[in-house]
């Protein structure tokens, strides 16, 4: 997250240090064998990107929040496509450059770069669309790794790197791997959210992991085109409150509407861009790029070496350790680890049952909760019907018309209420499950923790391995709060026939009708609003809960797998090079102790 006060570092002071130390440990993977060869090639990435001074904007957020759009609005003309679906299928680079190009990498490493020339940018869109697309490429059919675009705009000028990705939380799930599997690659990102519908937990969840990789980051809030200024304040400082408790103080939020935004650049209508909150943006972006670009490059780099470090230090121990053991005593201890590995899987099953028994309590209480309210706003706003009718009746000017009179009293008297019996409500229920759903997944998320951290001490005390601290331990935090929206409080109550009633019907029977119909009108009206609160909690608890789960459920199985393909490569090496396995050994000490050293 940025902050403008911070003094800036020189990123020249420090560049040099970071490219001898990614060069050094290159050198090093390289007499690790080609078994390390990943881990060689990204530091080497990340060497290059630095030496060019290459910076990785990515645009973040869940499906339809506008990133593409944002992304046009920025370029300045109607370059990646759009939809009113979940879209783009693979990242976008978007480069600078003076020819309409679209440059297509593959996922098959023997697959040459397919370089597409383009005679405008309409050419250039239509060709872009088949390939990004989740029409014209499901589920990435053509193997497509990333795709590149040159563009003109002056944004990108001295290395930046604008990064279009793949929304998160649609139903295509693949989106939402390929955009985590595309963060270790970006040094800042643009957070998109918009007014409709706010934050989501989803998000929430998205930017925890978001900010484990990039430490620079910008909130946006999109769509406020659709608000009214006083609307567009509050929704801006609402945001801006929830995410100081996930990210810290130093947050601003940029309440824009890109899709004005566009228009705006389209037209070269200078008003409507600065009304659009675009021009604010992008101002300050640019100071961003032209003093603080390359220290936030640095930073970011720092990191990701590290990560890739630790990863090689671990394979590298693995590996040692698994080549010590005969290889009869490696197979037992293979099979050890399994098994406890097993038992380890069965207490997170035993985990997610009672997580799930957790919910369906939850939600149980939240119907019985939602009937009770049904039952206790009918009679409230049925008695408030009451004393209306009373007022009316010491109001009512003569010749008026009861029926049509009567019922815009009423009708008045219910929406001033409604706000005031339903917020009330509202603040009531929330606090109540939001306890409920922070107090199950607090009874349950230590015991989580520990579960990940029994898998890697079996692993260390099996194969002797050093027992470090490492991202996993850290998983699973005391989650805030969750949003849920309140929704609209708003009366639909239908004309009522008039005329002839007063004519020819006494008043006492003509209040009798129109209570009647009021009475039906509340009923309706107190089901709608009661929906309107109970729905997105039950989105609430189940996204919280599921979403704890699947955590869960990731972080057990990734530990597990991790270790199981670091201890099948000693078993192979110990295998096919067992003469060879002294010799090994000591590589594997110097190249495990320069990397330290390095570290």
């Amino acid at each position: 997250m940025v902050n403008p006060e911070e003094p800036t570092q020189k990123a020249t002071d420090i560049s040099p240090d970071i490219q001898k130390c990614l060069r050094k440990k290159t050198d090093i993977l390289k007499k690790a064998g080609p078994a390390y060869s990943e881990f060689r090639r990204e530091l080497e990435a990340l060497s290059q990107r630095v030496a060019k001074g290459t910076f990785h904007l990515a645009v973040l957020g869940q499906f339809k929040r506008g990133k593409s759009t944002l992304i046009n609005a920025l370029l300045g003309e109607r370059l990646l496509p759009t939809s009113i679906l979940p879209l783009t299928a693979i990242p976008t680079f978007i480069r600078f450059g003076g020819k309409s190009m679209v440059r297509v990498r593959y996922l098959a490493p023997d697959k040459p770069v397919d370089e597409i020339l383009t005679k405008d940018t309409d050419a250039l869109a239509a060709t872009l669309d088949l390939y990004v697309t989740e029409k014209n490429n499901p589920e990435n059919r053509l193997g497509v790794s990333s795709v590149d675009v040159l563009s003109p705009a002056s944004i990108l000028e001295n290395g930046t790197v604008l990064i279009d990705t793949p929304g998160v939380g649609s139903t295509f799930s693949h989106n939402t791997r390929t955009t985590m599997s595309s963060l270790p690659r970006v040094d800042a990102a643009l957070f998109v959210v918009s007014v409709d519908p706010p934050v989501t937990q989803t998000e929430l969840d998205f930017l925890a992991h978001v900010k484990k990789n990039i430490p620079t980051l910008f909130f946006l809030l999109n769509k406020v085109d659709t608000l009214a200024n006083q609307e567009r304040a509050d929704a801006a400082v609402f945001l801006r409150d929830v995410l100081k408790e996930r990210v810290g103080p130093d947050i601003r939020v940029f309440p824009i509407s890109a899709k004005q935004g566009l228009i705006a650049r389209q037209k070269g209508n200078q008003a409507l861009w600065e009304s659009s909150g675009m021009s604010a943006l992008e101002e300050h972006i640019r100071v961003f790029l032209d003093t603080d670009k390359d220290v936030a490059l640095l930073k970011a780099t720092e990191i990701k070496q590290k990560r890739v470090t630790d990863r090689a230090i671990l394979s590298l121990h693995m590996e040692r350790e698994g080549l010590k053991l005969p290889l009869e005593e490696l197979d037992k201890k293979v099979a050890l680890f399994r098994e406890k590995s097993e038992a380890v899987r069965k207490n997170s099953r035993i985990i997610e049952d009672l997580i799930t028994g957790e919910k369906r309590r939850i939600q149980q209480r939240l119907e019985e909760r939602c009937a009770k309210l049904r039952e206790d706003a009918n009679l409230a706003l049925r008695e408030h019907v009451d004393r209306i009718i009373l007022e009316f009746d010491a109001n009512r000017k003569s010749g008026e018309s009861i029926a049509m009179g009567l019922y815009k009293w009423v009708e008045d008297g219910i929406l001033d209420m409604v706000p005031e019996l339903f917020g009330r409500e509202f603040d009531d229920i929330y606090g109540e499950f939001a306890a409920l759903i922070l107090d199950a997944i607090n009874r349950h998320y230590k015991q989580a923790g520990d579960l990940i951290l029994t898998i890697r001490k079996n692993a260390a005390d099996l194969f002797d391995i050093p027992l470090h601290d490492h991202d996993n331990m850290n998983e699973f935090e005391a989650p805030k709060t969750p949003y849920w929206m309140a929704g609209e409080w708003q009366s639909r109550l239908g004309p009522i026939p008039t005329g002839m009633l007063d004519r020819f019907l006494p008043g006492s029977v003509v209040k009798k009708m129109v209570k009647r119909r009021v009475d039906e009108d509340i009923r309706l009206l107190v089901n709608k609003n009661v929906e309107s609160l109970r729905w997105p909690m039950v989105q609430a608890i189940n996204n919280s809960l599921t979403a704890f789960v699947s955590r869960l459920d990731k972080e057990v199985a990734g530990v597990i797998e991790g270790t199981d393909r670091a201890i099948a490569m000693a078993v192979r090496l110990k295998q096919e090079h067992g003469a060879e396995v002294r010799g090994r050994l000591e590589d594997l000490d110097t190249i495990i102790s320069r990397l330290k050293n390095l570290t």
